[in-house]
């Protein structure tokens, strides 16, 4: 099973900058309860910036290199 930290990783990955824009957890969340849906959106958007964070080392490594 993924998790919400995974999609936002993957929606970051796939340029989707926002998680009501990313269907696929879009429709993930409406089987959670109401009292989970908030931390859901907090691990998206953990998962969306550790994915920019890497996708940022990655950049700065080649830069460095040339």
């Amino acid at each position: 099973m993924n998790t919400a930290k995974e999609f936002g990783k993957n929606a970051k990955n796939n340029g989707i900058n926002a998680p009501t824009l990313d269907e696929i957890f879009a429709s993930w969340l409406l089987k959670m309860k109401v009292s989970e849906k908030r931390d859901y959106f907090v691990q998206w958007w953990e998962g969306w910036y550790e994915a920019l964070d890497e996708s940022l080392s990655a950049s700065k490594r080649q830069c460095a290199r040339r």
